[in-house]
């Protein structure tokens, strides 16, 4: 098997040395950027009215970006604690770097899984499990549910797509076979990801020098494309479940 191929922890690490910051642009591009800031309002409406989670792990933390976000959940409560977790060395220290204050670790989810056993209120892994063969996902799937304490939530999410990647559905019924979904949902951004992707493309993957952003201008650009595209347009799929 070819050391550098797709999904494994040294294709991860080329495309982290080929690019001096994030190789995926997920904190400069709208899209990501969107995605980010939709899954964070999900988590806050899925656990609303219920205590707020002491201990989250970020599974596939990459630079940190999100992992940030999340601390905003948990900050400022007594014993509260918050790790990005990643399997690429490179992630890891870019993400130390970015955020100082946040504490990152470079574990597999093997590992991950053995050091954080029923110890974590809210674990998130976000495009990651279609890095793994699909004979593995499920016993991924138990390995980040075994994190969990009881009554515990696990936000898992997905671009969709073709094999390797999932479809919303096929997400849908591997978390909730396992757990008690709470929620789910699809973006509508292909259209404005594939453009992004041009962008980096031009620029050799390089970041455009002035990115705009705006929530409520690609949330109105992604319901004009579910709209008029609605099959081509499903960019990502995410589920939210509870442990029992």
């Amino acid at each position: 098997m070819d050391d550098k191929q797709y999904g494994t922890r040294a294709w991860i690490e080329s495309r982290y040395a080929a690019s001096a910051d994030d190789p995926w642009g997920l904190d400069w591009r709208p899209s990501q950027r969107y995605r980010y800031a939709r899954m964070l309002a999900a988590l806050e409406t899925a656990l609303a009215g219920a205590a707020r989670p002491l201990a989250i792990v970020d599974v596939g933390c990459a630079t940190g970006t999100f992992t940030a976000l999340l601390a905003g959940l948990n900050g400022g409560a007594a014993g509260a604690s918050l790790v990005g977790v990643d399997i690429a060395a490179a992630a890891v220290a870019r993400a130390a770097a970015r955020h100082p204050h946040l504490r990152f670790e470079r574990l597999a989810l093997d590992d991950c899984a053995r050091a954080y056993a029923g110890a974590a209120d809210l674990v998130t892994c976000m495009e990651v499990l279609y890095y793994l063969p699909a004979r593995q996902r499920l016993a991924a799937l138990r390995q980040l549910k075994g994190m969990l304490r009881p009554g515990g939530c696990l936000l898992v999410s997905s671009m969709i797509a073709a094999p390797p990647y999932f479809s919303a559905e096929q997400l849908g019924a591997l978390v909730g076979g396992e757990l008690a979904l709470v929620d789910s949902g699809v973006l509508y951004l292909k259209p404005l990801a594939l453009w992004e992707k041009l962008q980096m493309k031009l620029r050799r993957g390089g970041t455009p020098g002035a990115a705009g952003y705006e929530y409520a201008a690609v949330e109105r650009w992604g319901r004009y494309a579910a709209r008029l595209l609605p099959g081509f347009a499903r960019s990502h799929a995410y589920v939210i479940a509870r442990a029992a």
